[in-house]
């Protein structure tokens, strides 16, 4: 009995074996419609063991006359149900991180620009406008329009680490032009006062 079943498991392997390099190349160009290509191989990995533990419990081995070709569509079921899962789940991880920075910009600067005094908000939006032109495009996309990192690369023809370069930039400039910007209203006010003071004076 023991030998039966060690002879049937071998006959199964080499059938499985055969199975799989005859349907690979069609299978991993079908995941490939859903995934990137290092996870099509992955998906074709798990496909292929649940595929076989299935066919296993099914297929009566007679080697010269048992075939897996009718269970193709099984395989192709499987793998096409394990790369919809894995692109649903980007979808949420996608969702949720739009969301998270959506949610980081406007409670950073859309919050900080509506609490801001008229004069400050003057001396920003000149900030802004002062910023290089590409800097300046991205950094509005992202500040003022809370568009995502990878949706304002795809605009620009980009790189996220470029956009997060860019917004890095003009964050920086901006901080810069905004200090400068206060210096010099308070030492024209502190001249203004002085003026008055003298003209008092006299």
């Amino acid at each position: 009995m023991q030998n039966h079943q060690t002879l049937r498991k071998a006959a199964f392997e080499k059938l499985f074996r055969q199975f799989i390099e005859s349907t690979r190349p069609k299978l991993f160009s079908f995941i490939l419609r859903l995934l990137s290509v290092a996870e099509a191989e992955e998906v074709l990995q798990e496909a292929h063991i649940k595929f076989y533990y299935i066919a296993l419990k099914q297929v009566d081995i007679d080697p010269l006359k048992t075939s897996l070709t009718q269970f193709t569509p099984l395989l192709f079921s499987i793998a096409k149900n394990l790369a919809l899962s894995r692109v649903r789940h980007q979808q949420v991880v996608l969702k949720h991180q739009r969301s998270v920075e959506s949610n980081q910009a406007s409670t950073g600067m859309s919050a900080e620009f509506s609490l801001l005094e008229s004069d400050e908000k003057e001396r920003l939006q000149a900030a802004i406008t002062s910023l290089p032109p590409m800097c300046k495009q991205v950094f509005i996309q992202r500040k003022i329009h809370n568009k995502s990192h990878a949706d304002i690369a795809k605009s620009f023809n980009i790189t996220t680490k470029t956009v997060e370069s860019h917004i890095a930039r003009g964050l920086k400039l901006c901080r810069e032009h905004m200090i400068s910007s206060r210096a010099r209203a308070t030492h024209n006010t502190s001249t203004i006062h002085k003026q008055r003071f003298v003209k008092g004076g006299r």
